[in-house]
Order: C-alpha cells, then sequence, then structure tokens
C-alpha cells in the first residue's frame, strides 16, 4: 500500500510540474532526446514514426472512412480521401500503401490507365505514408485488410534502415498509459534496455514484416508490390564521378538489389502476390539515354514513371498487356517537357541544394531542352539564373554546353559566376573542361589545379577528363 500510495503521490506531483515525456532516452536518427524535448517540429515527427502507428489509420465518420493518419510532409495529397463503410458489388477496391513514392502516388493517373466500363468501377484509395518502413506498413497493410481491398499495391523497401531504427514494439509507443502516465513512462525507460537495429539485421527485418503483410493477406486480398524506387542501378553518367554531392544514393546498391530479389520471389510461392517490376523497361531506357527523367532526386519517381508504374499495375489488374516501352517513355517526356521547365523555373531556380529533388539532373535536363527548342529563351534564362548566383543550374548549364560543343559560350557564363564565386571549385573544374575540349592544354590545367586546391579531396585527374569527353553520354 506504501508503495502504490508513493506512486500516486510522484504522479499526482509530475501531472503538477509536467515534465516531458521520455519516449526514447537513445538517439534517434542522430539527434539526442533534447532535442526531440525542445523542437515541436521534431516531436511532432517522432511521435508520427513511433507513437502515432498505434491508432487507427482511418476513422469512420457516417458511412464513410476518413484518412486520419496524416503525414507532415504532404497533408494535403490525401486529406480529403473518402471510402464507404460497404463496397459497393461493381467496384474494384484498390489501395496504395507504402513509403513516400507511394504517399505522392497520383491517385488520378492509376485511375485514368485503369479506365472504366459498364460493369466494373475501379477506386483508389492512397495510403501511402512517407518516411514509415516495413514495420509501420504491415501495421498499415492489417487494417487495410478489414475494408475489403480487392488489391493492395505495395511500395515498400526503401526505408529500413536508412534512420537506425530501434525497438519500435516497447511500451511508450503502444500502449497509451505509457504515454499518459509520467510514473510508469520513467519507470519503463529505466527498467527497459533499447536497441538499434544493425545493417546486417535490416534484411531479416524486412523480409520478416514483408512476409507477415503476403500472409495475412491470403483469402482477404490480392498483392500487388512494386519493385524498389532505386535509380542508382540505371544512371551512366559521367558527371556522377565528377560532382560527388549525387553519389551517395550508389552505395546502397547491393542492399536494394537484395530486396529487390526478395520481392521478385514472392509470386512463386504466393498465387496472390504479384509484382509491377519495370527493371527491363528501365534497362532498355538507359541504353537510350533518357534515365534521368525517370527519378527527381534518385529516389522519388517522376511523374513519368508514376504513368509507367500504372500501366504495369494496370496489367496485373487487368490481366492484359499494356505498350511500355522506351518509345512510350519518351513520348511522355516530350509531352512533359514545357511542363517540367516552366515548373523547374519557377520553382527551383534559387535552390542552391545540389541533390535536392535531383537539381543537377533536372538543371542539366532543362538547359539541354531550352537551348534545343530555342537558343534565345536559354540566354534568357540564364541571365536570370546568373543574376540570381543559383550555382547548381549555372553549373549544370555550363556542362551541358561544354559537352553539346559550345565552351566559349560556357566559358562566358563560367567567368561571370567565378567573378561572384571565387571558391568555387566545381565552376573551376568546368573551365579546365572547357578548356581541354578546346585543346589548350596549358590554361586546362591551370584552371584544374586551381579547382584541385580549392577541393583537394577530390579524386579525379587530367587523364581521367580525357577518357570523359571521349564518351561523351549523359
Amino acid at each position: 500500500m506504501g508503495v502504490i500510495g508513493a506512486f500516486i503521490i510522484a504522479e499526482i506531483l509530475m501531472q503538477i510540474i509536467k515534465p516531458p515525456m521520455l519516449f526514447d532516452k537513445a538517439k534517434h536518427c542522430n539527434y539526442d532526446t533534447s532535442i526531440f524535448e525542445s523542437s515541436t517540429d521534431s516531436m511532432d515527427f517522432f511521435r508520427y514514426l513511433y507513437v502515432d502507428i498505434y491508432d487507427d489509420y482511418f476513422k469512420l465518420a457516417g458511412n464513410l472512412y476518413r484518412i486520419k493518419r496524416i503525414g507532415p510532409f504532404f497533408p494535403d495529397l490525401k486529406r480529403n480521401q473518402t471510402f464507404t463503410k460497404i463496397k459497393k458489388s461493381d467496384t474494384v477496391r484498390i489501395f496504395i500503401a507504402g513509403e513516400s513514392v507511394a504517399e505522392q502516388f497520383p491517385g488520378g493517373i492509376l485511375q485514368q490507365t485503369l479506365g472504366q466500363d459498364i460493369h466494373k468501377k475501379f477506386e483508389i484509395i492512397n495510403a501511402g505514408t512517407g518516411s514509415y518502413e516495413s514495420y509501420r506498413i504491415k501495421r498499415v497493410v492489417k487494417e487495410i485488410l478489414k475494408h475489403q481491398p480487392d488489391y493492395i499495391v505495395i511500395m515498400i523497401g526503401h526505408n529500413d534502415g536508412m534512420f537506425e531504427p530501434l525497438e519500435i514494439n516497447y511500451f511508450p509507443y503502444k500502449y497509451k498509459i505509457f504515454r499518459t502516465s509520467y510514473v510508469l513512462n520513467r519507470l519503463s525507460n529505466w527498467f527497459i534496455k533499447r536497441r538499434h537495429l544493425k545493417d546486417e539485421e535490416c534484411m531479416p527485418f524486412f523480409q520478416k514484416n514483408v512476409l507477415s503483410i503476403v500472409k495475412s493477406a491470403k483469402n482477404k486480398s490480392k498483392l500487388i508490390f512494386v519493385t524498389l524506387p532505386r535509380s542508382s542501378v540505371y544512371f551512366n553518367i559521367p558527371f556522377e564521378e565528377n560532382f560527388p554531392e549525387i553519389q551517395h544514393c550508389l552505395t546502397n546498391h547491393e542492399r536494394f538489389e537484395t530486396r529487390r530479389q526478395f520481392l521478385k520471389s514472392l509470386p512463386q510461392k504466393y498465387s496472390w502476390v504479384s509484382i509491377a517490376d519495370y527493371d527491363a523497361v528501365l534497362n532498355e531506357i538507359t541504353h537510350k539515354n533518357l534515365g534521368y527523367n525517370i527519378f527527381v532526386d534518385n529516389e522519388h519517381y517522376h511523374s513519368n514513371m508514376y504513368r509507367v508504374v500504372s500501366r504495369l499495375i494496370s496489367e496485373q489488374v487487368l490481366k492484359k498487356t499494356l505498350k511500355i516501352d522506351a518509345d512510350y517513355i519518351f513520348n511522355l517526356m516530350k509531352e512533359n517537357d514545357f511542363k517540367m521547365q516552366e515548373y523547374f523555373i519557377n520553382n527551383y531556380i534559387e535552390d542552391e541544394n545540389w541533390d535536392m529533388f535531383g537539381n543537377y539532373l533536372k538543371s542539366y535536363y532543362v538547359s539541354e531542352k531550352l537551348y534545343n527548342n530555342d537558343k534565345k529563351e536559354f540566354e534568357y534564362f540564364f541571365e536570370k539564373v546568373l543574376n540570381n548566383n543559383n550555382k547548381v543550374v549555372i553549373c549544370a548549364g555550363s556542362h551541358f554546353l561544354i559537352l553539346s560543343g559550345n565552351e566559349r559560350q560556357a566559358l562566358r557564363y563560367l567567368n561571370v559566376f567565378l567573378m561572384k564565386n571565387p571558391e568555387n571549385d566545381k565552376g573551376y573544374l568546368l573551365k579546365a573542361l572547357a578548356y581541354y575540349k578546346l585543346g589548350d592544354r596549358q590554361l586546362s590545367e591551370k584552371y584544374f589545379n586551381i579547382a584541385k586546391k580549392l577541393n583537394p579531396k577530390s579524386d579525379f585527374d587530367l587523364e581521367y577528363l580525357d577518357e570523359f569527353y571521349k564518351k561523351k553520354t549523359v
């Protein structure tokens, strides 16, 4: 009785003082607990990843279910999505579940690809959630299975291990009393050891959760897994080697290939599972140098790619083959050229993050298209980026000019750029490349040495430049 009384008194005092709840004493995502306690945004993100997954994903209001759990990244994508409690007999209900690539999936594209007929209507419900990995997706899918799905499209495998995921099934997350009682919250943190998943544990963790998803769906829904959204395998772009800011995606190739092959093996064992596999399509596209317009940041799909994925999904649902080849992709790209240029110029012209949203790749692509379509428009565009001093766009555009035989024009832009940015090693490297291509070995070495001095960690040399320009492939 004395111990119980002490607990009650301690709880009352702490409810009055209201100290922060201890959700995690260990480090999470390289942040200390103190950051979560002092920052509302970080704490909200932490709750979104670890606490909120134990709440229902959907909320019933009258006869309609509405998505309740809204993520911090793209809340407006799903806010107004609803579906009826009882599915109509003429409706094929398709849920999309998974990570951020699923969250950003435009349901309208899949709806358009599937089409409608007299006997059948298709209902698309997006339950994708950014930053989720296989354990969280497993919980979402098990809730989806309560709502009469005919198909669940699952985009999974990219996030496992990315944030050093800690043991998720932990008292303060799973049981509300540990999130409301200060005494129990602290006791749970004192007596329960926390651990992080090591890299070698991620694959068994991923396989276990995927198999749990597969087995839970038996006799309830058909599953369509989409192969991993990892683009580095398909790129053959020389400037990746010169600009290490966009190389980080290459290091995980082996890990993601293992996950990809595991997903591909599932239909052989489970009759209710199929794969929307775009590997063969991308391999063909790469040979025609179209790969750089498939992913916006080496991880997330460009809108064109959602059309490709929608066709692959539709093949499984409609049980018929749709045309998906390099010509189809190329036509998609041509249709979206103008929209892409306009969107990029309006939204990213002042963004100097070299890798954010694949800026370097998109800058190169937009420069190429503008130059080929209208050289005056290209010059106007470049005047604008020079005035704004956008380092990414200037370097990418100059890079394009050098590779297309317009070295003198590139040098004019680079000279203006380097007057404003005398410490920018990439600008000097591009000057070295331009003079090398013009045949001026002396000036090439001069600017190359300046670039090397500014960035001594670079591992390229002039011998490499010769090979670089013999290939001329972007």
